[in-house]
């Protein structure tokens, strides 16, 4: 019998880089790099939480309401986070969402819910602004790091 002079096309697997290719220890950093923004920005938002509820002037019901809503904040961002980091992409696309609904809170709600009649409202305004620029760096870390968006990239594996 003689060999088949067509060549039969390579599998699938074959196209991807080696154990020891330098471009798949590239891809690995990249990744590496990608989760270590990642939990620097989820460790700046969980110190943004924590900063509102113990220090936001107390104000007898919208304060448990504060704390109520940073809770349930806090629960969503983490299980997204963990799906981020297991490198799913409409995880990073709800995240971003979700920062900017509460973005939105942040700049419209509570200053709302607090500022009925206070006496100084500069301190406490200061304390809403530094959470919201917090909120926007992260969003702008989920909209623009590199490092992120080939975490949630499939063909960098």
């Amino acid at each position: 019998m003689e060999p088949n002079p067509q060549r039969q096309p390579l599998p699938a697997y074959a196209a991807l880089p080696r154990r020891n290719d330098p471009r798949r220890r590239r891809i690995r950093i990249s990744i590496w790099w990608g989760r270590i923004w990642l939990v620097l920005t989820f460790g700046a938002l969980l110190v943004t939480y924590y900063a509102a509820v113990r220090y936001l002037p107390p104000n007898k019901v919208n304060h448990t309401w504060l704390k109520v809503g940073c809770g349930i904040a806090v629960l969503w961002e983490s299980l997204l986070v963990i799906g981020i980091w297991m490198r799913h992409n409409w995880a990073r696309f709800i995240l971003i969402f979700l920062l900017t609904v509460t973005v939105l809170v942040f700049a419209v709600v509570v200053p709302v819910l607090h500022l009925q009649r206070p006496r100084n409202p500069k301190p406490f305004m200061d304390k809403v602004e530094a959470c919201v620029a917090v909120h926007v760096a992260a969003l702008a870390m989920l909209l623009a790091c590199k490092p992120i968006k080939k975490l949630t990239n499939r063909s960098f594996q």
